[in-house]
């Protein structure tokens, strides 16, 4: 074969090749899986491959910004080479101040050094492996208050506190949920555990307290039982101040509620059990329709999970006499800045902005930076805000460990830990604590100011529920720069 036919031959294949490339390319562009309306972000940040899902350093859950020094202080801690893990955590830190699993590993750590003098008080932490934003806000709360209890010289008895993580992958798997229940409650040397169960009765059982997280399903399954106290008010009271806000201070007779259907069919991985929105819903019904009010519920049929167009259910809205809309989206729908939801509030805007209203999962970074203008002036009842109590050091100390806001759910996760710690500090049995959460003398300080429980278990009301609404920001606090929004609060 001459050069002239090696050439011809050369070129043909390199013709062939392009040509093979292009087609695959455009069938690539119609028929590979597209991302849909309801799907969570990229979890690549979490690692759900663990070993038991429970660690005290020797497992890394939050992979985000994973280091090399994060890494090795794992398996130092793992190989009971203490030193050497305070060493690793303390540069990880160094490097990520904003990791709160590497905070609360370095003070487990640092525990098991100061072991000879004190043995430590251990409590676990259920964590929802959803999405790392989610499982970051929880982590915060229980890492702020270890910190600041292990920097003290005010500790439980001179001992130092450790958290034990819970992981939990899918809370669609009810059985691997209870199985990492039962384990905990079988561990002697857990005290007291943060976070919720879907089967409260075992913790009632065995005699070992809950501080519970938990939303408005959980709670109900929860009554009656004297081992689970709540760190959060009853659905009810941000249901019924919200349905005031909505009737008395602004005036709207009748407003139509919208969901999301589609997250009930599907295998959503968010940070709480078994949302029930549905329940959620109908409180929020009930409080604007009751006497007290007497506000109305349009017939709208306002869902973000069927096939209607989103001008179609405005406009059908509006046509059944709406002045508002009340909003219940799922956790996929807030997550996702292409989802129908934000569809729709881009739609309100341009078709005369209803105003609109939502509850407390709505409280998040996320929110502003995919509604934008959309959602000025929304309102929301929220379990805390950070302009509630300025004499409270909470935020000013979670600014400076954090370097920026944290969520109100950092807030409850905090007081639930504090809860805890003011327990232990009277009596570090499990029964002791029980005895001393429940009696009517019983006060904690948190975040969200005081932290007293009722006979059934249920958090006093005072400091309790807080509107706050979406406005610009009038300077850089608490602004988020992807929006140049923030939540402020309404002043009663």
């Amino acid at each position: 074969m001459n050069e002239k036919e090696n050439i011809r031959l050369l070129a043909s294949f390199l013709i062939a090749g392009a040509l093979i490339t292009g087609i695959l390319w455009l069938l690539g562009k119609f028929v590979s899986p597209q991302q849909t309306n309801n799907q969570l972000p990229d979890s690549g940040s979490i690692s759900v491959t663990s070993n038991d899902n429970i660690s005290l350093g020797e497992e890394i859950f939050i992979t985000k910004n994973n280091s090399t020094e994060k890494i090795e202080g794992s398996k130092a801690f793992a190989k009971g080479d203490f030193a050497t893990a305070v060493q690793q955590f303390t540069a990880a830190l160094n490097k990520n101040r904003n990791d709160p699993e590497t905070l609360i590993y370095l003070n487990n750590a640092n525990a098991e050094s100061h072991k000879s003098n004190t043995k430590p008080i251990k409590v676990s932490v259920l964590l929802p492996l959803g999405t790392v934003d989610q499982a970051e806000e929880t982590l915060r709360g229980v890492a702020q208050a270890q910190d600041a209890l292990n920097n003290s010289r005010d500790k439980i008895n001179g001992a130092w506190l450790q958290l034990q993580i819970a992981a939990i992958p899918n809370f669609r798997d009810t059985q691997a949920i209870e199985s990492l229940n039962r384990r905990l409650i079988d561990d002697p040397s857990i005290l007291a555990s943060v976070g919720f169960t879907r089967d409260p009765s075992i913790y009632n059982d065995r005699k070992l307290v809950m501080v519970s997280t938990g939303n408005v399903s959980s709670r109900q399954s929860f009554q009656g039982q004297q081992y689970v106290f709540y760190a959060t008010h009853k659905p009810s009271i941000f249901s019924d101040k919200l349905a005031e806000y909505i009737v008395k201070r602004t005036g709207i007779k009748n407003i139509a509620i919208c969901k999301d259907s589609s997250s009930q069919q599907t295998q959503d991985r968010s940070r709480e059990p078994s949302i029930n929105r549905e329940t959620l819903i109908k409180l929020h019904q009930e409080s604007i329709k009751s006497s007290k009010y007497q506000g109305k519920v349009t017939n709208t049929n306002c869902d973000f999970g069927d096939s209607t167009p989103v001008g179609d259910i405005l406009r059908r809205a509006r046509t059944d006499g709406a002045e508002g809309l009340l909003l219940f989206p799922s956790y996929r729908s807030i997550n996702n800045p292409n989802s129908k939801f934000f569809e729709l509030i881009r739609e309100n805007k341009k078709q005369g902005e209803l105003p609109l209203f939502g509850y407390q999962n709505m409280y998040n970074s996320r929110m502003l930076k995919y509604g934008r203008e959309n959602l000025n002036k929304m309102v929301l009842a929220v379990p805390w805000h950070r302009d509630a109590n300025p004499d409270n050091p909470f935020s000013t100390e979670a600014s400076h460990l954090w370097g920026g806001e944290v969520s109100p759910h950092t807030a409850i996760v905090y007081d639930a830990l504090q809860a805890i710690i003011t327990g232990l500090r009277e009596d570090s049995t499990r029964e002791g604590l029980q005895k001393t959460l429940s009696k009517p003398d019983f006060v904690a300080f948190g975040a969200a100011g005081r932290i007293k429980f009722s006979p059934q278990g249920e958090r006093d009301r005072e400091g309790g529920v807080f509107l706050v609404r979406v406005e610009p920001c009038n300077s850089g606090r608490g602004c988020e720069s992807d929006s140049q929004l923030r939540f402020n609060l309404i002043e009663n």
